[in-house]
């Protein structure tokens, strides 16, 4: 199947995106500080595909919510970090 060039290089962005998100989560020892960036990119694939399949104002309101969200996970984020950093193995 042929695809417009905006929709090639959408998929290419996603298929990028989502290989490594893949690979840092089939690490061994994952990263407690990549969540948020993973999460927020998880959002921008999501609007990727949405503006690739053409569906006009999805790619906003995912965005939209991206941002609400991780408006919420951010500060819970840095505090468990800082909580972990204090536990004592």
């Amino acid at each position: 199947m042929r695809m417009c060039r905006p929709c090639s290089a959408a998929l290419e962005s996603t298929r990028t995106a989502l290989v490594e998100i893949t690979g840092r989560l089939r690490e061994d020892e994952y990263d407690m500080h990549s969540v948020p960036s993973d999460l927020r990119m998880s959002f921008m694939v999501m609007a990727e595909m949405a503006r690739m399949m053409h569906l006009q104002g999805l790619d906003s309101d995912i965005e939209d919510l991206s941002k609400a969200f991780m408006d919420q996970v951010e500060p819970l984020h840095a505090d468990l970090s800082e909580k972990c950093l204090g536990v004592q193995c």
